[in-house]
Formats: structure tokens, sequence, C-alpha cells
């Protein structure tokens, strides 16, 4: 089952982010074989913390329509599965944003995000990005050693500050924290990667929202990504 949302993002940069509260996925389950990705072994690493989760799980399936003023532009699609990565259970988190066959003339978007988060610390292993917006591409990948603190990347290797995030997996572990007791406009700071440098990226609690779709009603809570840097 699907669960579409419209939503409506200006020149398509996402500014407000609603997010599901919920436990597990109502959508059944997913799993991707550790022979689908290169799993590489790496020393035990007990001392890795260990969060909860029970805001999603492996195969949660989301698809939203994206609004361009009044005109369904594109898609975008966001899907969790189970795998094994570095030895270790992980989520195979993607998301993509692709125009409609109509738009391509005017303006053409393939984009996609890939990050490994691990699934008992809920901090990224690995992630990409694959921009292909009009005429503009980029391809970028960096690999997050979480236990010598070490990205390497498409462009080098850069230290980096225990449980960095990069844009994909803050959101989704912005998802597992309990905002219960936060007032509107209450910020969580967190640290993201990019390129080659560690920025500061708030997390502004902006309300909760009750979104009716297809697929029923979800009570929501509504984030704002505050890049800093």
């Amino acid at each position: 089952m699907n669960l579409i949302r419209h939503i409506r993002l200006p020149g398509f940069s996402l500014v407000v982010l609603i997010l599901i509260l919920g436990i597990g996925s109502p959508w059944g389950t997913g799993s991707r074989s550790p022979g689908d990705k290169p799993s590489r072994l790496v020393p035990p690493a007990d001392t890795l913390r260990h969060l909860r989760n029970v805001a999603f799980a492996g195969g949660e399936y989301l698809r939203f329509d994206v609004k361009y003023g009044f005109v369904t532009a594109g898609e975008a699609r966001m899907k969790v599965l189970d795998t094994v990565y570095n030895g270790r259970k992980c989520y195979d988190i993607e998301f993509t944003l692709n125009t409609k066959p109509f738009f391509d003339a005017f303006f053409q978007i393939r984009d996609r995000y890939v990050t490994i988060l691990d699934s008992a610390g809920l901090f990224p292993w690995r992630f990409e990005q694959h921009i292909h917006e009009g005429g503009y591409t980029r391809d970028f990948v960096a690999d997050f050693d979480q236990i010598r603190h070490i990205a390497t990347t498409t462009e080098g290797k850069y230290s980096i500050p225990p449980y960095v995030y990069d844009m994909m997996s803050a959101l989704y572990y912005a998802r597992t924290l309990d905002y219960a007791n936060f007032a509107p406009g209450q910020k969580v700071r967190l640290q993201n990667f990019y390129k080659d440098s560690t920025y500061d990226l708030d997390v502004k609690f902006r309300g909760r929202q009750q979104i009716e779709v297809d697929a029923g009603k979800f009570d929501c809570i509504v984030i704002e990504p505050l890049a800093r840097g």
C-alpha cells in the first residue's frame, strides 16, 4: 500500500518535513540480502551506542506527489530495507525524486540519495548522493568509519566527530526523537557531514498536524531542518 501525500516544494527545495509517528511500519517488511550490497567486516565494536527506535522499520515505503504551483510535476519515494553492512544489521534507506515525463521538457530531475543506517545505533556507515537536475550532475559517496572517526569520500579523507550524520540519516534519526514535551520553536542540534566538512544542523520542532491520505489519518510532527555553516 502506498502512502500518498501531496507536498509543494518551491523550486524543489525541501524546507519543512512532515513525518509520521508510529510503531514500526504498517506496510509489511522488506529486506536486502547481504549479497545485494558489498558487506565489509570490521572488528567487533560493542562500545558503539544503542538507541531505541519505534518510528520506522524495514519495509516502510512512502510515495509523495511533488507540486510545482498547482501542477503535479514529480514524484518522490522513500523506502527502507533491512540489510547487513560492516557486519552489522542496518537499514538501507533510499530517497528518489523524479519529474514527470511532461515536465522533463522544462526541467528534468533524476535525484537519488542513499544512506546505510546502523539499526542499533542509528548512525550512518555510508552515504550516496546522485544528482541529475537539468544540465547539472553530481555524484558523491562518503563511507563513515564510526570507530576511527574518518570519512572516506570521492573527494578525500576527513576527520569526523562521533556519530556524525549525513542529510538522510539525520532525517531518520530525527524521526526517532520523543517530541512529547517539545514546544514549537524548540531545536535539537546535530552534526552533519557533507563534501569535506562537518556542519551544525538544527532540527526545529514546528508543531503537530493530522494528515489524511488514501491510507488513512496519521498523527504527524512537523520539523524544519536548519543547516548552519
